[in-house]
């Protein structure tokens, strides 16, 4: 579970990047966010936990498995590479996804995520 502080710190990063403020103005403007709007970042956290732990146990599976039949150091060194590929992907699909939700709830929709072109 995420604590008061995880949960209150969840829009620092787009509030930084969008509204150009300090790390004390964004945590109290972040905090402000989730006040209001606490639903769309809980289920956007939970969703996005709960994908990356099937994902994780999916992939892991079989890796356990090569280390067990064929040899423990091939099955580790795919584990630590398949454990950081994983984490990265995550880590990049939380943070586009935060930034939507905060375009989403401030209502300032940004151009990138716009599907009409001008061309």
């Amino acid at each position: 579970m995420a604590s008061f502080g995880g949960i209150t710190t969840f829009f620092v990063v787009p509030v930084i990047a969008y509204e150009n403020l300090g790390p004390v103005a964004a945590f109290k403007r972040s905090t402000q966010l989730m006040k209001e709007k606490w639903g769309e970042s809980l289920a956007a956290t939970f969703s996005l936990g709960l994908i990356q732990t099937l994902v994780f146990l999916l992939a892991m599976v079989p890796i356990f498995l090569i280390a067990s039949y064929v040899n423990i150091f091939i099955g580790i060194a795919l584990a630590v590479v398949v454990g950081f590929l994983i984490f990265s992907v995550f880590s990049a699909t939380q943070t586009i996804f935060i930034s939507s939700v905060y375009h989403n709830i401030t209502g300032k929709i940004d151009d990138h995520f716009d599907q009409k072109t001008d061309r």
